[in-house]
């Protein structure tokens, strides 16, 4: 589940998806049928196949604007919704320097009833910003690895990771 428009933001409405981590970027989508429609059919133009993408990161090229600061990841933590129960959740918050200050602003927040689905999503978001080119330029609070043996199997290098961070509720 995340939250990434404003509308769901600020009503606080979780929306199903479904992502993937591909060498240093994170693609969300809305389904895994809308990941496998981008990645099958041949006759999608460019913009159809961006349309499908809810949301994009990209931790190499997240930084060519000079006002980007960053990014930092919150602790997974816990919480009840009356809609959905108990889940693990997190945000991840984007920093953008504005006039002579830097602020940041929510780029997005995850959650799972299944507490592994979050762990392995926090774990990616992590690796990838600490072995990142702008490594120095993120922000890491509440929570860092103290082995690597703890990363997923399929990072680094050009191999990908496909989550699915959608409850069955």
């Amino acid at each position: 589940l995340a939250r990434f428009s404003l509308r769901s933001l600020l009503t606080k409405r979780w929306k199903p998806t479904f992502w993937i981590a591909y060498e240093k970027t994170i693609l969300f989508f809305r389904s895994r049928d809308d990941f496998e429609t981008w990645l099958l059919n041949p006759y999608l133009t460019t913009e159809e196949r961006d349309r499908l993408i809810k949301r994009k990161v990209d931790f190499e090229a997240e930084y060519t604007n000079e006002e980007d600061r960053g990014f930092q990841v919150n602790a997974a933590a816990n919480k009840f919704y009356t809609s959905h129960g108990m889940l693990h959740h997190f945000k991840l918050d984007k920093w953008t320097k504005i006039g002579p200050t830097s602020s940041p602003h929510l780029f997005g927040a995850f959650a799972s009833v299944n507490e592994s689905d979050i762990h392995d999503l926090h774990t990616v978001i992590l690796m990838m910003m600490k072995d990142g080119p702008h490594s120095s330029r993120f922000l890491y609070f509440d929570f860092l690895l103290e082995d690597d043996s703890e990363l997923p199997y399929l990072y680094p290098g050009g191999s990908y990771s496909i989550g699915n961070s959608v409850s069955s509720l």
